[in-house]
């Protein structure tokens, strides 16, 4: 496979976007782009730009708040199934909640870059999961790599339904090994 991975970036979440493109730059393996979304537009409209600008064979995304394990790429590059998922471990406002197995399409997984263009991503909360639910019957093949190689990051803003801004402090990585959007 060749690999997109697309950072969703929201506005003041620049320390969290730090320690998202420290793991990136850190890959065990270096055959995969990177580009991130910085742009002050809403989740899906950053998405769905970014999805059709794609032009390697598999696509997955990484909020900015959220990290991957430095062997991801390593562990789903030589995969070329329309679908590959792996375990993400869930922390619920900074502690550990569950390992969630992603074993049917998902955003945050390497999806074939075609099914991932033929969905809309929406700008509503929850978006994923009403998108997740429109691409799983596209998918003719899968596999699962039994490795967690997502940090889910969730932090639980009262009233509300994003994630609220924190601070993490300063995490070094070289902008010029990403492309920006």
């Amino acid at each position: 496979m060749t690999l997109t991975i697309i950072v969703c970036h929201m506005r003041d979440r620049r320390s969290l976007l730090s320690r998202c493109l420290f793991y990136l730059e850190n890959q065990t393996c270096d055959k995969a782009e990177v580009l991130v979304m910085h742009a002050n537009k809403p989740k899906g409209d950053k998405l769905n730009f970014a999805y059709n600008h794609v032009t390697t064979s598999h696509v997955m995304v990484v909020d900015d708040d959220d990290w991957i394990s430095p062997v991801l790429v390593e562990s789903v590059i030589d995969h070329e199934e329309d679908f590959v998922g792996y375990d993400a471990l869930q922390m619920v406002d900074g502690r550990y909640s569950e390992v969630l197995h992603q074993e049917t399409a998902s955003h945050i997984c390497p999806t074939r870059t075609e099914l991932a263009q033929s969905v809309e991503f929406g700008n509503e909360y929850l978006a994923d999961i009403k998108w997740t639910k429109k691409v799983a019957p596209l998918v003719e093949t899968e596999t699962y790599v039994d490795r967690r190689l997502y940090f889910y990051d969730k932090w639980n803003k009262p009233g509300g339904a994003w994630s609220p801004t924190r601070q993490v402090g300063p995490w070094p990585y070289n902008p010029l090994n990403f492309q920006w959007g």
